[in-house]
């Protein structure tokens, strides 16, 4: 929506959850800022500027934004395991139709895989 989707869809959720879930690891805002434009700049810093072919699916970017290139989600949530730190990223895909679903989130090996605990 910070983008000018045409459309609410689930992908807008699986987006939002995904924040919250880094932040909830982390301890704090994933993406902080105070303006719209603030906020698009962090999420650049994170997630990278967004390629050409991307562009189409955001109607209402920004040109004036620098171009980043992705950083390692292992450096920016380090608290979170291969299995988070692959699902997070698949819920922080600029290009909603590229998202991960809500379904394929929930079956994710971050959720599925058994972890023995000792009582």
């Amino acid at each position: 929506m910070l983008l000018g989707a045409p459309t609410y869809t689930g992908a807008v959720d699986v987006w939002s959850i995904g924040c919250i879930f880094a932040e909830m690891v982390r301890g704090k805002d994933l993406f902080g800022g105070h303006s719209e434009m603030e906020v698009l700049k962090e999420i650049f810093s994170i997630i990278g500027t967004p390629k050409e072919d991307e562009l189409c699916s955001l109607p209402s970017f920004p040109l004036a934004i620098p171009n980043n290139e992705p950083k390692d989600l292992t450096e920016v949530v380090p608290q979170l395991n291969d299995d988070g730190i692959d699902l997070l990223g698949k819920m922080l895909v600029l290009d909603p139709h590229a998202r991960i679903t809500a379904e394929a989130a929930l079956a994710h090996p971050y959720f599925t895989k058994q972890v023995k605990r000792e009582i």
